[in-house]
């Protein structure tokens, strides 16, 4: 019973890990399906021997595809992705945009089919603030409000609404001790915002109650 049992456990690593490389390899295949060239050429002349093998050229395009999908790998990782949709649009391909959202499958760019200057821009862009909301998720011409809870909405109607826009965070944004990596750099808020937030509402609540209170002496 146990060789039973180990030999269908077997049967199903192996099964598995097969399908595992077949589904590897098509995934990062594209260039390789691209080439014309096969067979190999030797070249003698005397005892200098030159030999140039397709099978090299199919090994370089199967590391390109890879080096291709790793880096996009990592880019998902960090909440980066291109797309064919709305997004943080590329200097290097008109087509291709960067979003900080999965895209859809429809707007979904595959990796192998990304050149490498346009792989580097978007290496960029994702320690890049963009100021666009569909680098967000959200549709183009989205209004953005703050409401009088500090939340953010798209309710132009919501109590206390602020239209505000998106903007880099900067050091005083941010909750003292907090991090965030921004344009390239990481900043450690200071919460110089909270602090002017806590006095202005302090002075203000000191300035209302100094006001009641005339009122009732009067």
């Amino acid at each position: 019973m146990r060789k039973k049992i180990f030999s269908v456990i077997l049967t199903l690593v192996l099964t598995i890990g097969t399908c595992s490389i077949a589904a590897a390899a098509d995934r990062g295949s594209a260039t390789r399906n691209s080439l014309k060239s096969y067979g190999a050429i030797e070249y003698h002349k005397g005892n200098d021997k030159v030999i140039i093998n397709s099978e090299d050229l199919y090994m370089l395009a199967d590391q390109i595809d890879q080096v291709k999908l790793e880096v996009t790998d990592q880019l998902e990782a960090i909440n980066t992705y291109f797309t064919a949709g709305d997004g943080i649009s590329l200097d290097t391909d008109r087509y291709i945009s960067v979003t900080h959202t999965r895209p859809s499958r429809t707007d979904f760019v595959d990796p192998v089919s990304v050149n490498f200057d346009t792989l580097l821009e978007g290496i960029a862009a994702s320690q890049s603030v963009s100021t666009d909301v569909t680098a967000y998720g959200f549709s183009p011409g989205t209004k953005l409000y703050k409401g009088s809870d500090g939340k953010l909405t798209t309710n132009a109607s919501a109590e206390g609404a602020e239209q505000i826009s998106v903007s880099a965070a900067t050091a005083d944004n941010l909750s003292a001790g907090t991090v965030a990596w921004v344009n390239g750099s990481p900043i450690l808020g200071t919460g110089g915002d909270n602090k002017a937030y806590n006095e202005s509402g302090y002075k203000k609540g000191e300035e209302a109650s100094s006001g009641g209170g005339d009122n009732n002496n009067e």
